[in-house]
């Protein structure tokens, strides 16, 4: 009995299109994501095994992304090496779609925050409707916890205040010495001329 060489074993499970940039279909064994499956002394996925052979090296930091999201394809010009975040983006998966989304179900655009994109609009009504709702829990949580913090934190709040009003009062007098120093000139002019 003679054994085909890895490579005849390998294209005899391909069936290749005849436009030139056609798929190139595994028709043997695909596994339950549809990517195929080959064995040449270990298992490994199909489209990378012909990547490997008809291109090179895949290195291990790369995915590859079939540009004609065929999973059965092993057509090497379909094949793109892509790092796993840019995968998953260009796939159709919910983390792809959330990802690609720039406005809100209520049509309202995200904003970034932090590492998270919220909606401030849909966020505030949220907020709203929940104050509402629990009014009087609140109302009980204030009565119990706000005195007690009120006076832990009072001498804190009233250096944040004198400071605060400090601040304004330096940029109040910045911004209207100029205009002081002009009605005062105009004073001493007007004292001259009398």
């Amino acid at each position: 009995m003679i054994r085909n060489s890895v490579e005849d074993r390998f294209w005899d499970k391909v069936r290749k299109s005849e436009d030139p940039n056609g798929c190139w279909e595994w028709f043997a064994y695909k596994d339950r994501k549809g990517y195929g499956r080959f064995r040449d002394g270990r298992v490994v996925r199909a489209h990378r095994w012909a990547y490997e052979h008809l291109v090179g090296p895949i290195p291990a930091n790369r995915q590859c992304d079939h540009l004609c999201r065929n999973r059965a394809c092993v057509n090497p010009a379909h094949i793109e090496l892509v790092t796993n975040k840019e995968n998953t983006l260009r796939g159709v998966s919910l983390a792809a779609q959330c990802a690609r989304r720039t406005v809100c179900k209520n049509g309202h655009p995200l904003v970034v925050a932090g590492t998270r994109r919220r909606c401030p609009l849909c966020r505030a009504e949220y907020q709203r409707v929940y104050r509402a709702a629990n009014l009087e829990k609140l109302d009980v949580y204030r009565r119990a916890y706000h005195p007690v913090w009120e006076a832990a934190n009072r001498e804190k709040r009233n250096m944040q205040q004198r400071a605060r009003r400090a601040a304004k009062k330096l940029v109040w007098e910045a911004a209207n010495r100029e205009k002081r120093n002009m009605q005062q000139r105009a004073r001493r002019a007007a004292k001259k001329l009398s």
